[in-house]
């Protein structure tokens, strides 16, 4: 049996949720512009670039494919929205990219890697968003899209990101794999600069909420005429207006065995025929659940395949 490591998420969150993940059923009037959707076209379009493609075409090339495949009804002014948003991030990263990348080299991206293993009948797939070689070492990097950058302490917990180092780990003791030193975690804010409001002067707005870079307020002052010392105070402010942000992570050995440990059983859980997909209840289902009436539909003893058949469909009945 297949797994990947990114499953175990869903599966720990809800065991009958991510069965019917597995399964492929889906909302019929489901959004397909929705955060998901946005996240891995932002992924494809880092991708592009990392291969030395165009990023902003890929991210173009991925709407018109999956909008297409999914034959469902589509926001236009949303999707007119996430096409801005998503071209002003990809242009913005490359920028970024260029002056803040200390890799030596690009070795992997989006490569798929394969361990069976031991004490289990699970295949485990990985498979990193990157892989650079970086201060004397290979390091691992997991692009993020976020509203807002991930607390360096919650970095610290995430559990999927440790799963990457031991799978690392593991590929050098079987297989002769580079020493990974870490993961840097790539966040890109789902946010970019505006234009720069003027006053009937000709000098920036001083709204303390404004979403642009320092730099290019500081050009704002200096095409207005004005004395950039006299704007300090929003200089200040505006440094700590980032887009883009990196974080290391970092696991001990000792963190790395004892996940190990965990892992097997696990796993054995996971591909066991015998095991029940119970359901985890938590106020978050209201919020993000697309089961939600099934669950409900099971829990009251209605017709869950009544209801699976006029509201759901399997994903490859879509294409």
């Amino acid at each position: 049996m297949r797994i990947h490591v990114t499953d175990r998420r869903s599966w720990k969150r809800c065991r009958r949720k991510h069965l019917w993940q597995l399964e492929g059923l889906q909302p019929r009037d489901r959004a397909v512009t929705g955060p998901l959707w946005f996240g891995k076209g932002i992924h494809v379009g880092l991708e592009a670039f990392y291969k030395g493609e165009k990023p902003v075409q890929a991210w173009v090339d991925y709407v018109k494919t999956t909008l297409k495949a999914d034959g469902a009804q589509v926001d236009q002014d949303k999707l007119m929205e996430n096409n801005l948003l998503a071209t002003g991030m990809l242009q913005g990263y490359a920028q970024y990219a260029e002056k803040t990348d200390d890799f030596d080299e690009v070795t992997e991206v989006e490569q798929e890697h394969v361990l069976r293993i031991k004490g289990t009948r699970v295949d485990l797939v990985c498979r990193w968003d990157m892989v650079v070689k970086r201060q004397g070492g290979l390091w691992l990097v997991d692009h993020k899209t976020c509203d807002r950058f991930t607390d360096e302490s919650m970095i610290e917990m995430d559990d999927q990101f440790t799963a990457y180092l031991w799978f690392a780990r593991e590929m050098k003791r079987r297989y002769g794999y580079g020493t990974v030193r870490g993961l840097l975690v790539n966040m890109l804010r789902k946010k970019i600069p505006e234009p720069i409001p003027l006053l009937k002067d000709g000098s920036p707005s001083r709204n303390k909420s404004l979403e642009c870079t320092p730099e290019d307020y500081l050009q704002a002052i200096i095409e207005s005429g004005k004395d950039p010392n006299d704007y300090e105070d929003m200089l200040n402010i505006l440094s700590l207006r980032r887009y883009y942000d990196r974080v290391p992570a970092m696991r001990s050995e000792r963190t790395l065995d004892i996940f190990g440990e965990r892992l097997t059983y696990e796993l054995r859980e996971m591909s066991s025929t015998k095991s029940f997909p119970y359901p985890t209840y938590s106020f978050m289902c209201a919020r993000d659940c697309q089961y939600l009436p099934l669950c409900r539909c099971v829990d009251e003893g209605g017709d869950l395949q009544f209801l699976i058949d006029h509201t759901y469909l399997y994903e490859k009945e879509r294409h």
